[in-house]
């Protein structure tokens, strides 16, 4: 049964959505925490392990959270749930990708989408950012912000994310030194500073 979920969950979110495997975090996200197979931190630390494994972050997504949820037959109904609608798709396209590809209303259909993609990316940048660089909430925010401002933001991430900036956009590095640089940076502070976590 749990397979059949899996498969049909992940065919719907690769079916409906446009821009991507980021464009499809914000829907495995809600649709992992809403039917209580993830909490929003195991999603966050799969999304994480995700993005540095080779290959579409989609199809990894969907593999380990497949894997996390029912081991190696999960995995492979959540692969196949996810690959399966493009590949369609694309087998129903290309016999008439020619007459339709130059339409107005295929045109116009592919400009509106745009708008849509870039809030899809929009809200998975906020998931990473709740997820990465601000501490989960004791009181309501306002209380927070009166207490302790402070306290919302881990010190360690904050630091992280100015150096990954700066590695990326100054010296324009690759990511795969700024991810090592990262882990090395982290691994010799949070030791010193647990409390920087």
């Amino acid at each position: 049964m749990i397979l059949w979920q899996l498969f049909f969950t992940f065919f719907r979110i690769g079916l409906f959505t446009f821009g991507g495997g980021y464009a499809m975090v914000p829907l495995i996200q809600r649709e992992m925490t809403s039917q209580q197979w993830l909490s929003a931190q195991q999603f966050g630390d799969i999304l994480a392990i995700s993005q540095i494994t080779p290959g579409p972050l989609a199809i990894n997504t969907a593999t380990y959270v497949g894997f996390v949820i029912a081991g190696v037959a999960g995995s492979a109904a959540a692969t196949m749930g996810v690959m399966l609608p493009s590949f369609l798709l694309i087998l129903i396209l290309t016999h008439w990708l020619d007459r339709i590809w130059h339409h107005p209303l295929t045109r116009m259909a592919f400009h509106g989408l745009r708008p849509t993609v870039v809030a899809l990316l929009a809200s998975a940048t906020w998931f990473f950012t709740q997820a990465s660089l601000i501490r989960p909430l004791v009181a309501g925010w306002t209380l927070q912000l009166k207490i302790d401002p402070l306290s919302l933001v881990s010190p360690i991430s904050i630091v992280l994310f100015a150096l990954t900036l700066l590695l990326q956009v100054r010296f324009r590095l690759s990511p795969i030194p700024v991810i090592l640089i990262c882990g090395v940076v982290t691994a010799l502070v949070l030791p010193i500073w647990p409390g920087w976590a």
